[in-house]
């Protein structure tokens, strides 16, 4: 356990129980008075603990030990411990509150979440090693890393990250989301430079069918996200834009066909 005028832990000490030191301290010195290095020290003590839990937090894709998935757990209640003190100094004059309140630690992780999501789904785009290299362009391989990143961690986190989370941060949805937003943006990214027919068909397959036919719908993922997390991954003129140019190279190209086949037609009528 920490202790007054610590600013380290036992590895082996819950992160838990370190938080909850924390508080316990916080609560202690503030009821009978501070000293000004009492303060500071305390201060540090929180710094390190976020610090600490921030870490915990960006291994959340590669924990798969019951070791570190056991840190990941302490590190989440270590959060909800926080949050809560923070609502407790809620509303109190600046003078009457520690100077670190609120730590914010649910915003953090909430961002740090983000940073991953963004960081993860950049890297398969751009990493050629990661599938798809079967696929004609770089347009496709690269819709294809992204799509199949979207749902290898959405199925990770239904499989071992959801666990170390209490049904009400909702881990399930804050990613789904996430990974959503980010494969949305570059996929307008994608449509906005200019496609030729054949990426412009397969990100419509990818949009239209295997996102949520294949997907959303697989049967560890389907019914466990909301809807509103998950909505269609291009906006309609997007969308319609896309549409509007696979059929008017599917309607060229069938009136091309019909003007050879007239031409064809003609040609032999002339010989007989």
């Amino acid at each position: 356990m920490l202790h007054e005028g610590e600013a380290s832990w036992e590895e082996e000490e819950l992160l838990e129980e370190v938080s909850r030191g924390l508080i316990a301290r916080e609560e202690q010195l503030f009821s009978r008075g501070l000293s000004s290095e009492d303060e500071e020290q305390l201060q540090k003590d929180f710094n390190s603990l976020k610090k600490q839990l921030c870490l915990v937090v960006e291994n959340i894709f590669t924990s798969s030990s019951s070791r570190q998935l056991d840190t990941l757990r302490s590190a989440v209640v270590s959060i909800q411990q926080q949050e809560a003190q923070d609502q407790r100094w809620a509303g109190r004059p600046d003078d009457r509150r520690p100077t670190w309140r609120p730590l914010k630690c649910v915003s953090s992780h909430n961002a740090l979440l983000q940073s991953i999501v963004d960081s993860r789904l950049r890297e398969a785009a751009e990493d050629e090693s990661s599938g798809g290299g079967e696929l004609s362009s770089a347009v496709k391989r690269q819709v294809y890393r992204m799509g199949r990143r979207v749902e290898d961690d959405l199925l990770l986190v239904v499989r071992t990250v959801q666990d170390c989370y209490p049904s009400e941060m909702d881990i399930l949805n804050i990613c789904a989301r996430l990974y959503h937003q980010w494969f949305s943006a570059q996929l307008m990214e994608i449509v906005a430079s200019g496609l030729n027919v054949d990426d412009c068909s397969y990100v419509l397959f990818m949009v239209n069918h295997h996102y949520p036919d294949s997907l959303l719908k697989h049967t560890e993922l389907h019914g466990k996200m909301n809807s509103s997390c998950v909505s269609s991954l291009l906006l309609q003129d997007h969308l319609q834009q896309l549409e509007d140019q696979y059929l008017s190279y599917k309607e060229v190209k069938t009136c091309g066909q019909l003007d050879t086949q007239t031409l064809t037609a003609a040609a032999l009528t002339g010989i007989m």
